[in-house]
């Protein structure tokens, strides 16, 4: 691999951006575990609020892993997997990678995990909502006109 007098600049604004997506993905959870609470407790009221702060944590997920990407292609790691980076890395760029791609993943299961119970318990609460709703005695509209 060539190595160019940027190389440690750009690896170091490719760390910051892994540590960045790993700290949105916690943001990502604490707001997955907060809706899965509210759906919980029956506070229906609070879930657009966190599904409004989730729609923005996403948005800027999306940016960063465009600039994740960017700066991949940069460090001539286009498309290649987090093993694969360090497969091809140095020593001293794997020392550096490798706690964060540790922490990324780790985040990346925990954010999963979430989401999935999440998910759950929203879905349990809209079947329940379903039911009560077809169990509701149908109103009756009198004609006033016949």
């Amino acid at each position: 691999m060539e190595y160019t007098d940027s190389r440690p600049a750009d690896l170091e604004a490719f760390g910051r951006t892994l540590e960045q997506l790993a700290d949105l993905m916690v943001s990502l959870t604490q707001t997955e575990n907060a809706k899965a609470e509210a759906a919980s407790s029956g506070s229906h009221g609070r879930i657009n609020g966190f599904l409004q702060q989730e729609q923005a944590l996403i948005l800027r997920l999306r940016g960063l892993e465009q600039h994740r990407a960017k700066q991949m292609k940069a460090l001539g790691w286009e498309g290649l997997t987090f093993r694969q980076v360090l497969d091809r890395a140095s020593q001293e760029e794997t020392a550096v990678l490798s706690p964060l791609f540790d922490r990324l993943t780790g985040q990346l299961k925990l954010l999963t995990d979430s989401k999935d119970s999440s998910d759950r318990i929203l879905k349990l609460r809209l079947k329940e909502f379903q039911e009560t709703l077809a169990g509701a005695p149908k109103p009756h509209f009198h004609d006033t006109h016949a």
